[in-house]
């Protein structure tokens, strides 16, 4: 053998002591170890400064640097995200709440927070898209972007994650791996991760709306809680007849279809048949549905100006005995009605009722059940010189130090160990300050808002109070899970301007024909017609688009 190849052996016999070697000092390593950087990331090196680099090495040499935090070195990300509508009363940028200093301290990582005028993230976002020049992390409702995330990385706006995940984010990483539905949720078409999700874990984070009663009408009337459509017209018959109320069931339009229009075996706009698509509005069940609600309308059952009830209308006529039932908030509206009512009125109760069937013992369906919904996810953008930094910043979120900073703060100051169960004080539960629980803790921790994070079912058990809460949120929750819901599906940029196009004019009409329907101002043997006319409106062509995207998505 020469002594070339002699040398050449020798060669590899080192190198491969010593990946062997890189591989055993890693505690969560999760990828494959010939993962690379994109291409995104390795780009910038060049506009590092030596510090910079030579901080990123000293991290690096550490031997699991990517799961260790603090992290070494002094590295600043700006990330741009809407001012939280809770924090607006005594917060003008994140970087004044003690939870978001809390999050720099432990992540060695400080943050430029940058946010959009209140109320106009939209039209913000566009003008920075337009710029070319963009944070380093942007958290917006990604999903319902036009184009989704595929535009904003075909545009060179973003990066691509998957390979950075691999290396720098262990945490989330694992989390997929133990839950690979929801990996599949938040992957485009090809495959690939191109945000950092915020997640909704438990079943009960994801249901907190839901039909509500006035329980001690229920009770003097000897009614239980109603199930089916047939008990809802009674319940609500008695309401008018017994207790004279304007409104027995009062709500907008959506509020209405929300509550009932799944009763007849469909849902009120695209959803998935055993995989096959389908559009509510022209199916049989909706022609029922809008037959049942014109003769509860012309019976007095339904609000009778529900086309201009607004929020405050349906505050209002809830806590005032001008109407019985709606659907609601658990923390926002429940709550807050049976403490504003019983200040004149001590017997005023609320109960929830689960979403209504057709038939005794059916199980509800078609209500959102996905860990991952359209708000709050985070992208990396092309503008980031440390990628690998931003990665390793976000995935502490996903660790369980980090998982507890985010839905409960500080331990000792907002939250403490009982039982071994983080617990808020009462600085959340009874803040001295004045502030709502809601407010308190959006001033303290994530929990109440959305964000790249997940969100913790025991933050929510404790923010309902209320035993009245807490079995709203079993209640609303026992439906049937995803089967019948349109899961996350992506649209290419062809496919979604088109959508747009032909869903515009179609989703104007059918509202429209189902007020006037309802309200008795056009005749239900209308109906016909009316689904007819959808169809001459291109909703095949829709539903085509919309199986195309979830074969896809099936196919991930």
């Amino acid at each position: 053998m020469s002594k070339m190849r002699i040398l050449s052996v020798i060669l590899v016999l080192v190198l491969c002591f010593v990946l062997f070697a890189g591989c055993g000092s890693r505690e969560a390593d999760t990828g494959s170890d010939t993962t690379t950087e994109p291409k995104d990331s390795t780009s910038t090196d060049t506009e590092q400064s030596k510090d910079q680099q030579s901080q990123q090495e000293d991290s690096e040499d550490s031997g699991d640097a990517e799961s260790v935090y603090p992290i070494k070195g002094d590295y600043k990300l700006t990330y741009w995200v809407e001012l939280a509508a809770n924090v607006t009363a005594y917060c003008t940028n994140y970087s004044e709440l003690p939870w978001r200093q809390e999050l720099e301290k432990r992540t060695g990582v400080k943050v430029e927070y940058i946010h959009p005028p209140v109320g106009q993230a939209e039209e913000s976002l566009n003008v920075l898209l337009a710029s070319g020049e963009y944070p380093d992390i942007m958290v917006y409702q990604w999903p319902s972007y036009p184009g989704g995330v595929m535009k904003l990385y075909n545009d060179g706006v973003i990066i691509e994650l998957t390979d950075l995940m691999k290396k720098y984010a262990p945490n989330l990483m694992a989390y997929y791996e133990a839950n690979p539905e929801v990996a599949r949720q938040v992957k485009s078409d090809d495959g690939k991760f191109y945000l950092v999700p915020f997640i909704r874990g438990h079943k009960e984070l994801r249901h907190t709306s839901g039909p509500v009663l006035r329980a001690d009408w229920l009770k003097a009337n000897g009614h239980d809680v109603p199930i089916t459509i047939a008990d809802w017209e009674k319940v609500l018959t008695a309401f008018k007849e017994n207790q004279g109320c304007e409104a027995p069931f009062t709500g907008n339009l959506d509020q209405i279809r929300m509550t009932f229009v799944n009763a007849f075996g469909i849902d009120r706009t695209f959803y998935p048949d055993n995989k096959v698509v389908k559009f509510g509005p022209v199916e049989d069940g909706y022609k029922e549905f809008l037959i049942t609600m014109a003769d509860w309308y012309k019976k007095g059952l339904i609000d009778q100006n529900f086309s201009t009830v607004d929020r405050t209308i349906q505050d209002s006529k809830m806590t005032t005995g001008r109407a019985g039932a709606t659907r609601a908030a658990g923390g926002g509206q429940m709550g807050p009605y049976i403490n504003t009512a019983r200040k004149e009125n001590p017997e005023y109760d609320l109960v929830a009722a689960p979403y209504p069937v057709k038939n005794p013992g059916e199980k509800p369906k078609y209500m959102n059940s996905f860990e991952f919904t359209s708000n709050g996810h985070a992208v990396i953008t092309t503008s980031c010189k440390h990628p690998d930094i931003a990665m390793r910043f976000l995935d502490y979120a996903y660790s369980e130090e980090g998982h507890i900073l985010y839905n409960y703060g500080i331990e000792g100051v907002s939250f403490e160990y009982v039982n071994g169960v983080p617990t808020y004080t009462d600085l959340i539960m009874n803040n001295p300050e004045g502030l709502t629980i809601a407010q308190a803790m959006s001033k303290y921790c994530l929990a109440p808002i959305n964000g790249p994070f997940i969100q913790d079912v025991n933050y929510i058990r404790q923010y309902y109070t209320m035993p009245q809460q807490k079995d709203a949120l079993v209640k609303w929750s026992d439906v049937d899970e995803n089967t019948s819901v349109m899961p996350p599906i992506t649209f290419t940029p062809e496919e979604s301007a088109e959508v747009a196009k032909i869903m515009n004019e179609i989703n104007t009409y059918v509202d429209e024909m189902t007020m006037k329907i309802i309200m008795g101002t056009e005749p239900v043997s209308k109906v016909d017609e009316f689904q007819k006319t959808i169809k001459d409106m291109g909703i095949d062509k829709a539903i085509e688009i919309y199986q195309r995207a979830l074969d896809r998505y099936y196919a991930r």
